[in-house]
This record gives C-alpha cells, structure tokens and sequence, in this order.
C-alpha cells in the first residue's frame, strides 16, 4: 500500500500580493512547490498552497482560548473501604469505585451550567479556524457583546463563589454527617457479609488498619478523608476562575510602540483626509449638480469608518491590557520543565521508599520501579540536569552492586540504595513544592 503525503506550503498575504500582478510570483511559488515535493519524494501535484492573510484575521479579530480553572476541586474519588467493599471482593476487580460530590447537587450543577454558558458564548461570537487549533477567531464586530456576556457571567461564577464561602461551615458539616452514615452502612455490609463475625482486620488503601469491633474508628477515619477533601476557603476564592488566553502576536516591542503606531494612524489619517478633500473638489468642479448626492455618500462611509475604527481600537486597547497582564504573570517555561522532571523523580522516590518500609526490604517490585525511574528521567532529560543525573547514576551503580551481592553484603547494599533513594528525595523536594504551589495539576496530591 503506498502512503500519500499532502504538505501544505503556507504564504501570508504580504508575500502574494508582493508579486500579484507579474508571471514571477507564478515562478516562486511553483518553486517552493518543487522543493517541497523533493524534500518528501512525492509528486509535485500533491503539493498543495495555502494562502493565509494573517494580518488582515489579526486586524479585523482576536483569537482566543478559554481556561476554566478548579471545576473539579468539589468532586473526589470514592474508595473501596468507604464503600465497605474488602480486599478480593470480585466487585474491585470488575466495578468503579466512582466518585463523590463535596457540594450539593443543585450546587454543583449550577457551577457546570456557568462553565458552559462560558464555552458557548465563546462559540456564539466566534469562529473556529483549523490551522489555529483550540483558539477561535472573534470577530471585532461581535467582540463588544461577546465581551458583555463574559462580564455577566463572571458576576454569576462570584456570586457563586460568594455562596459557598458564605454556607462553607454548612457543607462541611453535611459531609461529616452523610459520611457518617456511609461508613457505619459500610461496616454493617462488611459484617453482613461476613455473617456477623468480628474476627477480621481491615486494611485500606493508605495502610489504616481496623479491626472487627473498631467500627467508630473506622467511622471517623472516613469522615475525616471525606472532610480533608473539601477545598479549603483560600482555594475556593482564588483557585476557582475562568480566563482566556489570546493569541494577537503581540510582544513587549508591540506594547512598547503602540503610542507610536497611533501616532503614525492619525498621521496617516490626517493624509487620506487631504486625498478625500481633493478629490470632493474635482469632482465638484466636474460635476456640480451631482455634489449634494455625493456628499451625502461620503459623509455616511467616513462614519462607517469612524465606527469600526473606535471598535477596533477598543478591543486592541483591551487586548493590550490582557496582553500585560499576561506577561507581568508569565513564568519561565523551561523552569516549569525542570521543576515538573524533579518533581515527577520525587514522587516515584517517595513511593519506592514507602514500599521498601512496608516490605521492609527492596522487592523485586521497587528494583524494578528503580530501574524504570532512571531510564524515565534518562528520556525526559532534554534540558540536562547534570545534578540529579550524577544522583540517579550513582542510584543505578548501587542498584547493579546489590544485584550482585550475596547474603553477607545484601544488608548493607540495600542500605545504601535507600540512601540514595532519601538524597535523590531531598534534592528535588524544593522542586516537588514549587510544582505544587503552582496550582491544580497531577503533582496537587503530593505530600511534601
């Protein structure tokens, strides 16, 4: 079967009409088409030519991506031991655990009902182009009510916000008193199905052990995870929000210059005004008896313009302001990459020493968890932590001399790949921290 390669050579507008008009243009641009069919080796007639007038989208528009931040902090997964349901119980096997909602279900339905007015206003004033992925092109003729609507909304999601803080000590409590409930029907399940026997001990997922006649300390361990899940005030009020990100390519040299570039508009403004006078006069001369009429026309194009440039300046003027904003919040990209590698190697050191404590030796398991955590880190390592690495290299070498130990060494050897294990854990714990202080993300779990 052969395979067919269609690439696509992407022109701006600027580079066509540079040479619209002569038989060059037709030259270059079957040009590129040749060199791109050689660089894949397919026929030149697979090759395709796109015409993009970017400037014109990013004059007439913006584009935008629209981020919905904590919605799911009210909703938490439900464990098999609140469920009553023991370890080799087919049910764990073949059913879900699910999940459970910190918050009401009126509540929490309004809170999805906001999230998505968010998204399909967006979609009402907007395009989606393909060439610019999850972004969407909002027109500025639509921007204005598009704009009306996100402020609405936002007032509603505060509002929102506003409730939840206000009835907080309630919904706490309501968990505690529903939790409650749950574990001790739980309890009675796991009895029933043991018949009423007492003599058994379990152990859940976070090694909390409880033995047949503690169902009350059973009780308030799952009421007290049930409780810690609830987010606290602090995250409710500043984790919970909605933004967007814009992709108007603007730079700290467009921010910079944009008093500039007004200036030269108004200049440019000022010049077309004397063209437009001008010409009014010749054909005034020309053609007396038509003047009333063309000023008429005239006069109704230039408020036409006037309105459609005092849109677009309001919606560059607040793109602007965003654009700021943005880059005053901007962190370091590869920083973020270094941390998020250190903060993975955290968590998987963290579980290997939990396990080798729970076994009370390293299992086949955890040496194989050690082996897959150095070739993970040897593959993510494009920006070269040569720390870390000299660290998991000397992991690995110590891991290898355990291998090769007999039982007069094993002892000692494995003490020495937990202490590495615990050095490896140290030095990327400020990293783990700084992960996690970021926000809602997969490292939001780490106990640090």
């Amino acid at each position: 079967m052969t395979t067919t390669t269609i690439e696509a050579t992407l022109l701006t507008a600027q580079e066509v009409n540079n040479h619209n008009g002569h038989s060059q243009s037709v030259v270059s641009v079957e040009n590129l088409r040749q060199q791109h069919a050689e660089r894949y080796g397919v026929d030149v007639n697979q090759v395709s030519t796109v015409r993009l007038e970017l400037h014109k989208l990013q004059e007439m528009g913006t584009l935008v991506d629209l981020d919905f931040h904590g919605g799911n902090m009210f909703t938490t997964r439900t464990t098999y031991s609140e469920l009553g349901i023991p370890d080799g119980d087919m049910r764990r096997k073949r059913l879900k655990a699910g999940s459970k909602d910190l918050l009401p279900k009126k509540l929490i339905g309004r809170l999805r009902s906001i999230e998505s007015r968010f998204r399909q206003s967006l979609e009402k004033y907007s395009y989606r182009i393909g060439v610019f992925g999850s972004y969407r092109w909002v027109p500025y003729t639509a921007y204005e009510k598009w704009q009306e609507e996100w402020d609405k909304l936002q007032a509603e999601l505060i509002e929102w916000k506003k409730e939840v803080l206000r009835r907080y000590d309630e919904f706490v409590d309501a968990i505690a008193d529903d939790f409650t409930q749950i574990a001790r029907e739980a309890w009675q399940a796991l009895l029933a199905r043991r018949g009423g026997d007492t003599n058994f001990v379990l152990i859940t997922k976070d090694n909390a052990e409880f033995s047949g006649d503690q169902e009350d300390l059973f009780v308030d361990y799952v009421v007290g995870r049930a409780v810690s899940k609830m987010p606290a005030r602090k995250d409710v009020e500043c984790g919970l929000y909605v933004d967007y990100r814009t992709a108007i390519l603007l730079g700290q040299a467009d921010v910079e210059a944009d008093g500039l570039l007004a200036d030269q508009l108004r200049h440019q403004r000022e010049m077309e005004t004397v063209q437009v006078w001008k010409e009014r006069e010749r054909i005034y001369a020309e053609q007396r008896e038509r003047k009333q009429k063309l000023w008429a026309e005239e006069e109704e194009a230039r408020l036409r313009l006037r309105e459609k440039e005092a849109k677009i300046n309001a919606m560059r003027q607040a793109e602007l302001e965003h654009a700021r904003q943005q880059m005053a919040d901007m962190s370091s990209p590869l920083q973020e990459i270094f941390d998020s590698l250190r903060a993975q190697m955290f968590t998987d050191v963290s579980e290997i020493l939990a396990g080798i404590k729970k076994n009370g030796r390293l299992v086949g398991r955890s040496a194989e968890r050690v082996r897959n955590l150095v070739q993970t880190f040897r593959l993510l390592n494009a920006h070269e932590d040569g720390q870390l690495e000299m660290a998991l290299d000397e992991l690995q070498a110590r891991l290898t001399t355990l291998q090769s130990s007999n039982e007069e060494t094993k002892d000692a050897n494995v003490t020495g790949v937990v202490n590495q294990l615990e050095q490896i854990k140290s030095l990327t714990h400020e990293a783990a921290v700084a992960i996690k202080r970021m926000g809602p993300s997969r490292f939001a779990h780490l106990e640090v």
